[in-house]
């Protein structure tokens, strides 16, 4: 699910972020401010926008009512509790233990009547649970996104056109079908290891030329299975050529920053709609592309790059040749598996 999480900033920065790694955990994806970019008050449109695509908000108080929007009158906060409401959008709300009692201390009289009036609101319209702390603000967040998607299904979860590695190659991890990639590699060393230092050093783009029948599958489930995701700080997910991406496509990347892997990128029809997020102020910074492709489709690729990415963050990846002779030999020579009888 796309949870949004709408809160005062600065003031509660230590619960919006327990809020955001618990919701990590349940294996859903944050939208918050600090996904916006690098303003630290987004405008308001920005906020309802990302808004808008969100399955579910976690509204979370503290004693302060927060900035008030000189357009409407309201807090940031109120505002999207608001369009939550108005947008039939769930709201599980989370309240400063005795909230009511701080909320005269914290702010001026204009905002002590206003907070007063939009407390009252949610506590008639929402679910809420009080908290004294982060970690038990993590606790009850957990608990309520587990409730609500027992309750009414997880909304948010769609068949998605990024795939993990081993849901992408699955049909090639059998080693009793013919055509398999459940064989050792052999030789390309040199190759993989340039796609582990792009996908960690300089550069969004990574381009891989060979031509077909080479290995670049292979070679790039190799790179899956080397690469360290979590000591990297970045996920990899591989762009299914069968299924079309839509307007909101990019709700299906992990929250994390990504590296996107598209095979036999001169066949991708969408190529140049896949690039479109190297442009976008919410992806940008933190999604990156390598690309296979056959040699004979070169022009192809640079004139949709053209069109797409910044020529100082292209990086050639190189080119796969044959195998060596022995290299060759060496592939050969690993044991075949067993194969299923037919009939």
């Amino acid at each position: 699910m796309d949870i949004f999480i709408s809160s005062v900033g600065k003031d509660l920065k230590p619960e919006r972020e327990a809020v955001t790694r618990e919701v990590l955990k349940l294996g859903d994806r944050p939208i918050g401010m600090e996904y916006f970019g690098a303003s630290p008050e987004p405008p308001l449109e920005e906020c309802l926008s990302q808004l808008a695509d969100a399955d579910l908000m976690i509204l979370v108080l503290g004693p302060s009512y927060g900035s008030v929007h000189p357009g409407t009158g309201f807090s940031y906060t109120e505002n999207e509790f608001r369009y939550a409401q108005k947008s039939g959008i769930a709201v599980l709300a989370f309240l400063a233990e005795k909230l009511s009692d701080k909320i005269s201390a914290a702010n001026d009289a204009t905002a002590v009547k206003k907070y007063q009036e939009f407390l009252s609101a949610v506590k008639a319209n929402t679910t809420y649970a009080e908290f004294s702390n982060p970690d038990q603000l993590a606790g009850a967040v957990s608990t309520a996104i587990s409730n609500h998607k027992r309750k009414h299904g997880e909304l948010g979860r769609r068949v998605t056109p990024f795939a993990t590695a081993g849901e992408y190659f699955a049909w090639l991890l059998d080693p009793k079908k013919y055509f398999n990639h459940s064989w050792a590699l052999v030789g390309r060393r040199d190759v993989l290891e340039g796609m582990q230092r792009f996908a960690t050093g300089a550069g969004t783009v990574g381009i891989l030329y060979g031509a077909g029948g080479l290995g670049k599958s292979r070679l790039l489930l190799e790179f899956a299975n080397t690469f360290d995701e979590q000591a990297a700080g970045w996920k990899i997910r591989f762009l299914r050529e069968t299924m079309p991406l839509t307007g909101d496509f990019a709700r299906g990347l992990p929250a994390d920053p990504c590296i996107v892997v598209i095979d036999d990128a001169h066949r991708y029809a969408q190529l140049e709609t896949a690039l479109t997020l190297l442009g976008e102020q919410r992806y940008a910074g933190r999604t990156k592309f390598i690309l296979t492709a056959r040699p004979s489709a070169k022009h192809l690729i640079d004139a949709t790059l053209a069109r797409s990415a910044d020529a100082t963050e292209i990086v050639d990846l190189g080119r796969i040749e044959r195998l060596s002779a022995q290299d060759a030999r060496n592939l050969a020579g690993q044991p075949e598996p067993r194969r299923r009888r037919s009939g």
